[in-house]
């Protein structure tokens, strides 16, 4: 449910309200789904291919969080 949720509002360009919702449900909901969303929400936030250093180190930092939180699976 929250993944559609997600989907509509990063498709009408929706940012404050998606993060609200990540902000509700990502650290007591450990769906992959969601955490796939979170993190291609931040890829899309952060162009690394066109940005500084910065936006590398903000995805990096993404990509460890969401690792410290519902782990790695091979």
């Amino acid at each position: 449910m929250w993944v559609a949720y997600l989907d509509m509002e990063l498709g009408l360009g929706n940012f404050a309200q998606a993060e609200g919702i990540f902000g509700k449900c990502l650290l007591t909901t450990p769906n992959v789904a969601l955490w796939t969303k979170y993190l291609d929400y931040i890829r899309r936030r952060n162009n690394v291919t066109s940005a500084a250093n910065s936006a590398r180190q903000v995805v990096s930092e993404a990509y460890k969080f969401v690792i410290d939180n519902i782990g790695l699976d091979k």
